[in-house]
Formats: C-alpha cells, sequence, structure tokens
C-alpha cells in the first residue's frame, strides 16, 4: 500500500481482509487520500473511531461501499431496464433478507 500511497491518486478503494480495513484507511488517510471502504467497516467499534478520526485529521473523506449493487441478479436487471425489456419504469423498491447477524 505504501508505493500505491506515493502515486498521483485522489481515493483509495479498500477491498482487502477485514482486519486490514483501519491500518489501511490511517495509511491511506496520512497520505491525504479519501477511502472507500468495502463492507465491514470495520471489526469493531473502536476501530470504526481510529479511520473516522484518521480522515477527520487529514480531512480527507472516508466513505463506505456496499457491493450489493453488484450481485448478478441486480446487474441483469439494470440491463434489461436499460434495453427497454420493461416499459417504463416509474418506481422500483428492493428488499434482501437472510439469516446473518442483521436479518
Amino acid at each position: 500500500i505504501d508505493d500505491m500511497l506515493a502515486t498521483e491518486v485522489d481515493v483509495v478503494v479498500l477491498g482487502c481482509p477485514n482486519d486490514l480495513h483501519a491500518e489501511f484507511t490511517e495509511k491511506a488517510a496520512q497520505a491525504g487520500k479519501h477511502v472507500i471502504c468495502e463492507k465491514p467497516l470495520a471489526r469493531t467499534l473502536a476501530e470504526a473511531d481510529r479511520m473516522i478520526a484518521a480522515c477527520a485529521r487529514a480531512g480527507v473523506k472516508l466513505m463506505y461501499a456496499e457491493e450489493l449493487c453488484f450481485t448478478p441478479k441486480y446487474v441483469r436487471l439494470k440491463r434489461l431496464v436499460d434495453e427497454g425489456a420493461l416499459g417504463r419504469i416509474y418506481m422500483v423498491k428492493q428488499c434482501e433478507k437472510h439469516d446473518g447477524p442483521h436479518a
């Protein structure tokens, strides 16, 4: 990550193992880079607080990415909409349910 931070990039997208999110966010913030972090943001509240504080100190944005929009069924739906296969869309509502810890 250190080599990447030395380049002329504006934002770092973290798609790395969860245990590296806090450390890499702090490094990116110190290098003046905005951060987009894939879920989960952090493993603990303390890590999340560190990430938020590091970005606030550096004056960069810390953003959270939800990969749900890239799920194949939603990609296919978007393609169908773009092709006009479903007619004129007025409204779309989406709900995802599962047995996970935040069901």
